[in-house]
């Protein structure tokens, strides 16, 4: 039996946009809540092309991170054509721009000891794209990843694959070895998603079974605690800042389930911040932005009290 490379680290705390939040609205009435079930959790750092200067930037993660004693947490969210023209539409605007902004973030974790989530549905929605471009975009990801891992030598490497209702495990796991998963340390599930902590182990346990016995999973809980919406929600209104969304398990490195298998469960962790919006859809605002009225739906279900 193997063993988490993440067991026994501390997790890097620090600010977000619900901390700055608290500090401009400490009259409010929400930031006593939110202080409580938001505040000082350690959650993932979000870079992307709305980051003017990544290496400044991932440097100061770093270092916040190192002077913590404690590993730092980023997704890289910069792929050419992300989110396949959705709500956070955008990336780098060719291969060659993406691999020089791949090399700046590397260049700024160097030795530096994180986890690095990366580009949450770029694989799944690859899967989707006709023949040549999805091999464009699995030849992409497998250059990232093998890269990354020869750079960042103490850097934890998940590459994201969706989640359960999305691909089958056996499509998630064919793409996932195509696009270099072998060279991961694993995949990441249900990131910005709200399928059940359960059921997003028991997929990934099919996936990383297959690649080895060392590979293994992190799962986004930041709003799984309800479950996934009910069926009568499609499309759209089944994914983009759903009111039956919860917040879930506090991110931890500290894990079990109920098998022999729980060493393939590296972390739960929020890589979605809570209380940051999808898209422009049901009256929130642009994707990334904190949105109050959100963050309190996943507290309470947006109760007073």
């Amino acid at each position: 039996m193997s063993h988490s490379p993440l067991a026994g680290k501390e997790l890097d705390v620090t600010e977000h946009q619900v901390d700055r939040w608290i500090q401009s609205n400490k009259e409010d009435w929400r930031a006593k809540i939110f202080r409580d079930h938001l505040g000082n959790k350690p959650v993932f750092q979000w870079v992307g092309d709305w980051i003017p200067n990544i290496k400044r930037y991932v440097s100061g993660i770093v270092s916040h991170a190192k002077a913590n004693d404690a590993i730092f947490q980023i997704v890289l969210y910069n792929i050419p054509n992300r989110d396949a023209g959705g709500f956070s539409a955008g990336g780098a605007s060719s291969r060659e721009k993406y691999m020089q902004w791949i090399r700046a973030v590397a260049s700024a974790i160097g030795y530096a000891e994180g986890i690095l989530c990366i580009e949450p549905d770029a694989l799944a929605h690859g899967a989707e794209f006709i023949p040549w471009k999805r091999e464009q975009r699995m030849q992409l990801l497998r250059e990232v990843i093998t890269y990354l891992r020869r750079a960042c030598k103490h850097a934890y490497i998940y590459l994201d694959v969706g989640h359960p209702n999305w691909l089958s495990h056996g499509r998630a796991t064919e793409l996932f070895l195509t696009a270099g998963g072998r060279f991961a340390h694993g995949i990441s599930l249900n990131v910005s998603n709200s399928q059940t902590t359960e059921d997003c182990f028991k997929y990934g346990l099919k996936i990383v079974e297959t690649v080895s016995e060392s590979h293994g999973m992190i799962i986004d809980t930041s709003r799984n605690g309800a479950g996934p919406p009910p069926s009568t929600l499609q499309g759209t209104e089944a994914w983009a800042n759903v009111p039956t969304n919860r917040l879930g398990t506090v991110p931890t490195l500290r894990v079990r389930m109920p098998n022999s298998f729980s060493y393939r469960l590296h972390g739960l962790l929020w890589i979605k911040v809570p209380g940051e919006s999808d898209g422009d859809y049901r009256g929130a605002p642009r994707a990334g932005e904190f949105w109050p009225e959100g963050a309190m739906i996943l507290i309470n279900g947006g109760n007073r009290h």
